[in-house]
């Protein structure tokens, strides 16, 4: 049984709960796991070092906006579910809700949209001062392989988070590297 029934539950409950917390890892449940983990490849190597940039940008935040157009073009509705501040690493944090296998396809691409429209607003901010946080049930083969691209490749920071429940309460889990890599998308070069 689903945690949430729809986007809108989990965009919900998210907004509620960062009406109180410092910033988003107060919600996750493991982020010990990223310091915990240990790589052995160099496709692990550089997702804990992503997992580990994108965490320390997520202990202290403040709201940007919640579900609201950024584009600076009439008409274009480009919607981020959260874009947050990070004030102490001074970037901004782009959160993307998916809710369904489906929907998780358009995660990759709506991030890149959004980084894109951010930086015409700071067109000195890098790719090294944003945070994109994906936040999802499932994960499957599409968006394992876009996850792959953007952190492998491309060197954004990306993390991927799921909600579990704990408790009776919603939290976050930092979801597996080696989870995330079963989409057979190491190099084939050899040595």
């Amino acid at each position: 049984m689903a945690i949430f029934r729809k986007e809108a539950d989990m965009q919900k409950w998210l907004s509620d709960e960062l009406e109180t917390a410092c910033g988003l890892a107060d919600l996750i449940i493991n982020d010990d796991y990223i310091a915990d983990f240990e790589a052995k490849t160099k496709e692990e190597i550089r997702f804990k070092a992503s997992f580990e940039s994108c965490i320390k940008a997520l202990y202290m935040n403040e709201v940007i906006s919640i579900d609201e157009n950024i584009s600076e073009t009439k008409g274009e509705g480009l919607k981020p579910d959260f874009t947050l501040y990070a004030p102490d690493w001074e970037g901004i944090v782009l959160v993307e809700l998916k809710n369904a296998k489906g929907a998780t396809r358009e995660a990759g691409t709506e991030l890149s949209a959004y980084a894109c429209e951010i930086k015409t607003y700071m067109p000195l901010l890098s790719d090294g001062d944003l945070y994109n946080v994906i936040i999802s049930p499932v994960w499957p083969t599409l968006i394992k392989h876009h996850i792959f691209h953007d952190i492998f490749w491309s060197q954004r920071n990306v993390i991927c988070l799921e909600p579990v429940e704990v408790s009776g309460k919603i939290k976050l889990r930092v979801v597996d590297i080696p989870t995330l890599l079963a989409a057979d998308t190491a190099m084939k070069i050899s040595d």
